[in-house]
């Protein structure tokens, strides 16, 4: 028996029972414990998923596609969330959309087309540290335009301002080897020019994303065809103005330390009858320098034409985290998150 075993040994099996299957001894528990069998002597290791019957002895690699360029391209509403793969579902499902939007401000009562994109491209994960751990780095552009109707005693005026960014995300992800439980870290340096008002604003922003499976900042699916998610993020914004722009906004472009959190929950449905979401969050950031801290609420509810594209009613109501800006708005948007 020991020989049959020996490298050199060219010897084969032929089973000669109909429908009969090898089988190792305590695989089916180490399966059903999420754990691997090995040869003897090998440590064993964490499965890579849920234990499923084998169809071939080809089937393990076949899940494991090689992404294709288009993989790479991000599309968002928010620099923060660049990093965040589609194939993430958890994640995706809250990310900000990139949107062209009709809305009304009734605190400026003016009437805003506004467009907002970031679009970057992901290079290639890399591993660090504890196995599963990556780092990921995104260099985006970004774009915003807003042409803003405003009524003063019934004078119409019409103002376009532009600003453009350019940055580099990057993304850490901490893997531990005794949990599931994991840690995303990004930080984003972020050039904004204000082609309105001249103003040159360098940022350092930073994000702590806590992921606990089936529950903080991951997805608990309910029996009535909704999942929900509860989401709590803390967040760091540094800002210098290489250019604090014309006279009439210089005063109010100050330098800016500010560190909180945000916190909301996103609703999804799993009814592909009904594919709607609904994610709402609260920013706030204390400001450890310059004089305006940040409280900023933000709700969207979109109905799903397919992954990538839909339609989005949004209210915000607070000061803008990026600018501390005051804000109280509402918009039709067509969205897109790729």
């Amino acid at each position: 028996m020991a020989a049959f075993f020996r490298d050199n040994n060219r010897a084969g099996l032929r089973c000669t029972t109909a429908q009969a299957t090898p089988a190792l001894a305590y695989a089916g528990s180490a399966l059903a414990m999420g754990v691997a069998p090995t040869a003897a002597g090998g440590a064993a290791t964490p499965a890579a998923g849920p234990a499923t019957p084998a169809t071939s002895a080809t089937s393990a690699p076949a899940g494991a596609q090689q992404a294709g360029w288009m993989d790479h391209v991000r599309v968002r509403g928010n620099p923060d969330q660049l990093s965040i793969d589609h194939r993430d579902k958890a994640g995706f499902a809250s990310v900000d959309r990139a949107r062209l939007a009709l809305a009304n401000d009734d605190v400026a009562q003016s009437r805003t087309n506004d467009v907002v994109v970031y679009t970057g491209y992901s290079l290639d994960k890399r591993p660090m540290g504890e196995p599963g751990s990556t780092y990921e780095a995104v260099p985006y552009v970004g774009f915003k335009q807003n042409r803003v109707t405003t009524y003063d005693a019934g004078n119409r005026d019409v103002t376009t301002t532009r600003t453009t960014q350019v940055g580099m995300l990057s993304a850490f992800h901490f893997a531990h080897a005794d949990t599931a439980n994991t840690e995303d870290l990004t930080a984003r340096p972020d050039y904004l020019v204000n082609n309105t008002d001249g103003s040159r604003l360098l940022t350092v922003n930073f994000t702590l994303t806590p992921v606990r499976p089936g529950g903080l900042n991951d997805f608990l699916r309910w029996g009535n065809g909704l999942a929900f998610k509860p989401i709590l993020i803390g967040q760091s914004r540094n800002g210098i103005y290489i250019n604090r722009g014309d006279p009439d906004v210089y005063d109010q472009h100050r330098d800016f330390i500010r560190l909180g959190a945000q916190a909301g929950f996103t609703l999804s449905s799993t009814n592909p009858a009904l594919p709607f979401d609904f994610t709402t969050t609260f920013t706030g950031l204390k400001a450890l320098q310059g004089d305006r801290s940040i409280h900023y609420w933000k709700s969207v509810l979109t109905y799903n034409f397919n992954q990538n594209v839909g339609l989005s009613l949004d209210y915000s109501n607070g000061l803008l985290p990026d600018t501390g800006d005051a804000e109280r708005k509402w918009g039709l948007a067509v969205s897109s998150k790729f």
